[in-house]
């Protein structure tokens, strides 16, 4: 059974892979990078999403529910800086 915190580590990895996908594009944005920036670990993403494409499916179906985003906090009026790679 999921859990709060598991849920707020899920929507924090889905709205830091959208910052990242929109600064560097897909293929440059690595999972690597992603657990970096979210301080989740890589093995917890693959456990939440099994793949990179997974993940990258869940973003595109967040973004086309705003208004499910904007009852959240909208995660996604606060871009993400630009990371130290």
């Amino acid at each position: 059974m999921p859990t709060l915190e598991t849920a707020s580590k899920k929507l924090k990895a889905i709205c830091t892979a959208i910052d990242l996908f929109n600064l560097y594009g897909f293929h440059n944005t690595g999972v690597d990078l992603i657990a970096k920036e979210t301080k989740i670990p890589k093995a917890t993403l693959y456990n939440y999403f099994h793949s990179k494409e997974s993940l990258i499916e869940t973003c595109i179906s967040f973004q086309k529910k705003p208004t499910e985003r904007r009852s959240t906090g909208n995660c996604l009026l606060t871009p993400l800086r630009k990371p130290n790679r």
